[in-house]
């Protein structure tokens, strides 16, 4: 077909039919008939609408499918079910390692353990600033946690003060 008018390009529901500034109709809507009154011969043919029907092809058949299996692998995934030759259900179960993807766990507690970097007691998980976690071994006896700027470190204590006030409020019921 010569030059064919793609006339799919409706102008989106946010574009007013008229103009609020002119009165007159909208740039977008007047583009849209004159294709299609275009499209459909400028009035001189009789083109059905069957004739204005865009679309891909029919799809073509490149054969059938006679049976399914799957297999997880080596992931640690299993499959039961398979192979299906007509219809069924395939059900996937097990474990998903963590090379695949998962935890190698199957709890909360030893999935969240399985991908702690800590290794030891009072080790805590700190960013490095590239979106991962990594480990931040416990500081030694007197030291506290703070900050370099940049992130979380271990230093000698301040030895800041200890002097409390105690304030006494009366409260008036009445």
């Amino acid at each position: 077909m010569p030059n064919q008018v793609n006339v799919t390009n409706i102008p989106s529901s946010r574009v007013d039919f008229i103009d609020q500034r002119t009165g007159l109709m909208s740039r977008e809507w007047y583009r849209f008939f004159l294709n299609l009154f275009t499209l459909t011969g400028g009035g001189g043919n009789q083109t059905s609408l069957d004739d204005l029907q865009l679309g891909p092809p029919p799809a073509q058949s490149l054969g059938s499918v006679t049976s399914v299996n799957v297999s997880g692998g080596s992931t640690g995934l299993t499959a039961t079910g398979g192979p299906i030759t007509s219809s069924g259900t395939i059900t996937l179960g097990g474990t998903l390692g963590i090379p695949n993807g998962g935890t190698g766990q199957t709890t909360a507690t030893t999935a969240f353990n399985a991908l702690s970097p800590i290794t030891s007691t009072g080790d805590l998980i700190i960013g490095n600033g590239s979106n991962s976690a990594i480990r931040l071994g416990i500081g030694a006896n007197g030291y506290v946690l703070t900050s370099n700027g940049t992130t979380a470190t271990w230093a000698t204590g301040g030895g800041g003060s200890s002097n409390s006030t105690t304030y006494a409020f009366a409260a008036a019921h009445g």
